[in-house]
């Protein structure tokens, strides 16, 4: 799920996705494959963590 959700956000900023192909130019299958794997997971695990905390902050300040 961090990988889908990660590719989805790292291809709706254009910023990250042409910084991702500048840096797998000229590389072989494999290492192109890693670190869009790589930066995929982290953007996703970002995206996962941010949102916990804001639930979490939503939670904890809710009238109960």
């Amino acid at each position: 799920m961090f990988l889908v959700g990660g590719g989805i956000l790292t291809h709706g900023f254009p910023a990250i996705h042409h910084w991702v192909e500048s840096v797998t130019a000229g590389q072989n299958g494999i290492v192109s494959g890693l670190v869009s794997l790589g930066t995929d997971a982290a953007t996703g695990i970002a995206a996962g963590a941010a949102v916990l905390v804001l639930v979490n902050l939503l939670q904890k300040t809710a009238v109960k």
